[in-house]
C-alpha cells in the first residue's frame, strides 16, 4: 500500500514537501518500489476561486490533483511540492496503479489548511435591515477574504470606510474577533 507524510498544517497558497511511501503487507518499506510511477493525488477541494489543490512532477510542472503526476520513486519512496488553497481539513491520498492509501485512515495525510496571511485581499459587505427606514440604525458587517476566497481573521483591529450619498459619513468598524467587523 502507499502512505502520505508531512506537515499537519498549512497555510492557503504554500507549498509543503510530502513524502509518499510504499509499504509491504507488514508496514515497512518496500525499497524495490522504484523508478518513476504515475501517481493521483486526492483529498483536498477547489476554492470558490477556482484555485486547484496540486503538486510539482518529476519535471517541475504543476499538476493538479485528480490527474496522474509521475513522480521518482527511489528506495520506496518518493516527494513532490504540494500547494493546498481551501481553508479545511484536507485529508491527502495517494494512488498508483493497485497501490494507494485508502486502506486505512492512517495512510492518508491529514492537513489543516489555514487562510493565506499575507493580507485581506476582498470583503463582504452586508447591512441589515435593508432598506433602512430615515435615520434608522444600520449594522454593517464586514467579512474579510483572503485572495482564495477564504474568511480570514486577522485583518486588523479595526478597518475604516466611508458612506456617500445624502448621509455621507466615515465608517469605523471594530473587529468582533471572529472574522467580522
Amino acid at each position: 500500500h502507499l502512505e502520505v507524510k508531512g506537515a499537519s498544517s498549512q497555510e492557503a497558497g504554500s507549498f509543503q514537501t510530502i513524502t509518499i511511501q510504499a509499504l509491504d503487507d507488514a508496514g515497512y518499506r518496500d525499497f524495490g518500489y522504484v523508478g518513476t510511477k504515475a501517481v493521483k493525488l486526492s483529498g483536498a477541494s477547489v476554492t470558490v476561486t477556482n484555485s486547484k489543490p496540486s503538486c510539482i512532477d518529476r519535471q517541475g510542472r504543476l499538476k493538479n490533483f485528480g490527474t496522474l503526476t509521475n513522480l521518482d520513486f527511489v528506495n520506496g519512496q518518493a516527494t513532490c511540492q504540494m500547494v493546498l488553497y481551501k481553508v479545511e481539513t484536507a485529508h491527502i491520498d495517494a494512488e498508483s496503479g493497485s497501490f494507494n492509501s485508502f486502506g486505512n485512515e492512517a495512510w492518508d495525510l491529514d492537513v489543516n489548511v489555514l487562510a493565506a496571511g499575507t493580507g485581506v485581499a476582498s470583503g463582504l459587505i452586508d447591512a441589515a435591515p435593508n432598506p433602512v427606514l430615515l435615520n434608522g440604525v444600520v449594522t454593517v458587517t464586514v467579512t474579510t477574504l483572503d485572495e482564495y476566497g477564504n474568511q480570514t481573521y486577522d485583518a486588523g483591529s479595526v478597518l475604516t470606510g466611508s458612506v456617500v450619498g445624502a448621509n455621507a459619513r466615515i465608517l469605523t468598524l471594530n473587529d468582533e474577533g471572529n472574522g467580522t467587523y
